[in-house]
């Protein structure tokens, strides 16, 4: 499953979405997610890996001015800020932080929802899916949750 799911149900922003709002809080700036793109294409001839890349450039500008100017930063969940302090990236607690408050189902869909909670008993053994927030870990609790590729290939199968 993909971020159309994430899209679809909590309105999310996709990989694209979620670089450029995280560029314009370094700086509001309508040519900020231009100048990150522009930047990338210089590291990288390859279009697949042009939003790692822009990623580990708006990361290193982030945590730069996170750490240098305290009014920038969000209020962070206390877990958040723990991993912070035991050296997780600021930036990704952030975009931790704002998956979470954001992931609120939009009413509409609710029925929807109940439906896929009744067709997964039956129907489905699993979903693999490389998103963040954790819509399928919250909807469908009966699935049980794998963190890496090694712990779902190696696990017991029965």
């Amino acid at each position: 499953m993909g971020s159309g799911i994430t899209i679809r149900y909590y309105g999310l922003p996709n990989w694209k979405g979620l670089l450029e709002v995280f560029a314009k809080r370094i700086k509001n700036d309508e040519f900020i997610y231009s100048a990150y793109y522009n930047r990338a294409k210089q590291e990288t001839y390859n279009e697949n890996e042009i939003y790692q890349v822009m990623a580990s450039l708006i990361e290193k500008d982030f945590n730069k001015k996170w750490y240098e100017d305290a009014s920038f930063r969000a209020k962070l969940d206390e877990v958040y800020v723990e991993e912070i302090k035991n050296g997780c990236s600021a930036f990704k607690a952030e975009i931790a932080q704002f998956i979470k408050n954001n992931s609120v189902l939009k009413e509409q869909y609710n029925d929807e929802i109940v439906k896929l909670k009744e067709i997964s008993k039956n129907s489905l053994s699993g979903i693999i899916t490389t998103n963040y927030d954790t819509f399928f870990e919250e909807k469908l609790e009966d699935l049980k949750k794998y963190v890496s590729q090694e712990e779902l290939l190696f696990s017991n199968i029965q």
